[in-house]
């Protein structure tokens, strides 16, 4: 027996999505708010797009290759193609230069701040508030 999926019934494939618009939004400016409204989506929704779209732009900006991003951001390969294809798009264009220099702030914070609670940093490069602990 083939139940027929909500996907077939209303001709929804799984490579149907949003996300480039929204994240075209934001990469052109807009707030998360803004975005929202403007392509009626939940803010959430919104949000969640641009979080992982950021980390992917930051570990394929440090080198990492597709598996390992999705292993690291914890997402589908076909979700990460969806990203780095927006950011082969974006990243090189100036009128984009001020997110992805934010990008690059944020997603070296969330990085470094990963990488402390592992404790995979040497003691020589941890904030001196992080030295005198145990």
């Amino acid at each position: 027996i083939i139940v027929p999926t909500r996907g077939q019934q209303k001709d929804i494939g799984p490579g149907t999505s949003h996300k480039g618009l929204v994240l075209k939004h934001w990469l052109q400016g807009k707030e998360p708010l803004d975005v929202a409204r403007d392509t009626h989506h939940s803010l959430h929704a919104v949000e969640r797009y641009i979080q992982h779209f950021s980390r992917v732009a930051f570990l394929k900006r440090k080198g990492f290759d597709p598996l390992h991003i999705a292993l690291t951001v914890g997402i589908s390969t076909a979700a990460v193609d969806t990203y780095l294809e927006l950011y082969e798009k974006t990243h090189w264009k100036t009128q984009f230069s001020g997110r992805y220099e934010e990008i690059d702030l944020i997603g070296a914070r969330h990085y470094e701040a990963e990488d402390l609670k592992k404790g995979a940093l040497s003691q020589g490069t941890r904030p001196r508030s992080e030295r005198s602990r145990p």
